[in-house]
């Protein structure tokens, strides 16, 4: 059974969570003899993907249109009968003798919270043709799977697996937090994109309202104009941004913060929650979509659209004894999330997928 694994989210996306999840999916099964991967020009464009030495492996490159039009095309070199195509952003072979897997990290598309339009309307297009191509599916978060079920009734259940994220190795409780000139004393922490439905506007807003708490923004894109000009009305002089950081930089923001703000009102998972808790950072998430599963009994959850609740969830971490059982618990539950998990069980749902179509392993 050979695997081919379609490198093209490296392309398509500099850092985040669908990338995040595919270098640590690649970094635990490359080294198996079985492993080719599909490269494009454009590869190297994500910041981790020479870390994982991607163009040292058997391969096939995937060169004949620009990468706009190739996300939505189905891969169409011919592979050895019986092989796995898992591809890291919504693609399939055309063959009907190989085995095609799609991880699913949300239905954002179909509830209309990423995109409107044309643009909405093409990704629903090629994504139904990838679904209905699909022999294998794997949800991170059980609440995905249920999702992906509801606007795809015709999925066989049978085909569809809950397979949760990880958190990096660097992602822990540090013993001795170095002393840092660069950050503020007291601050919660952002973490992530800010997409209308991420509710950055919000966050900012609850942190306005705690004059002794300044707002750290990690990761993302940086801070557009209309962004910086939200940022210096509510809470002038008070905000922080980081980008392009290394998993040991955001650790030890997590590690410093006083709490890990996270209000999406929609998340297929939500890494960053993990990576908060095994840090020992608290985190205050939506009452909504897969952060509850997520997160369990250690996050506060509020009502994302709720500004005095954000604000007052962050205040009851104020109470040391309070705060030492969220960071105790958050522990216990982030310990549950590992990439050495993930990999393991996607690599048993490919023979259990391969089993199911062909009857035997090739």
């Amino acid at each position: 059974m050979k695997l081919f694994f379609d490198n093209i989210i490296f392309s398509l996306q500099r850092s985040g969570g669908i990338s995040v999840y595919w270098f640590e999916l690649m970094q635990r099964l490359k080294h198996r003899a079985d492993v080719h991967y599909v490269n494009y020009p454009g590869t190297r464009y994500h910041i981790r993907v020479n870390d994982l030495g991607a163009f040292s492996y058997p391969g096939v490159k995937d060169f004949r249109l620009p990468i706009f039009l190739t996300r939505f095309l189905p891969f169409l070199t011919k592979l050895p009968a019986g092989s796995v195509f898992h591809s890291s952003y919504q693609r399939v072979a055309l063959q009907r003798d190989v085995v095609n897997i799609t991880t699913v990290h949300d239905l954002g598309y179909e509830l209309g919270n990423m995109r409107t339009g044309y643009r909405r309307t093409i990704h629903l297009f090629f994504k139904r043709l990838v679904v209905k191509r699909t022999d294998g599916f794997i949800c991170v978060s059980a609440n995905t799977r249920k999702d992906l079920l509801y606007f795809y009734p015709f999925i066989d259940p049978a085909t569809v697996t809950v397979i949760h994220n990880g958190a990096g190795a660097a992602y822990r409780q540090l013993a001795n937090i170095p002393a840092t000139d660069h950050l503020p004393g007291r601050y919660v922490l952002y973490v992530g994109g800010r997409d209308p439905y991420k509710n950055f506007e919000k966050a900012v807003k609850m942190v306005s309202l705690l004059p002794g708490y300044d707002l750290l923004i990690a990761g993302g894109k940086p801070l557009s104009p209309a962004e910086k000009l939200l940022l210096n009305v509510q809470m002038p002089g008070r905000y922080h941004a980081r980008t392009n950081l290394s998993d040991d930089e955001l650790s030890l923001l997590y590690n410093k913060a006083f709490c890990l703000l996270y209000p999406s009102s929609y998340e297929g998972f939500g890494i960053p929650v993990v990576e908060a808790m095994k840090c020992g950072c608290p985190v205050i998430v939506s009452n909504s979509s897969s952060l509850p599963e997520v997160a369990g009994e250690s996050a506060i959850t509020i009502n994302p659209l709720d500004i005095s609740a954000g604000a007052a969830a962050i205040r009851s971490l104020e109470d040391p004894a309070f705060r030492a059982t969220k960071i105790a618990a958050g522990i216990v539950q982030g310990a549950k999330f590992s990439w050495d998990t993930c990999a393991a069980q996607t690599l048993d749902f490919y023979h259990d997928i391969h089993t199911r179509k062909f009857g035997h392993h090739r």
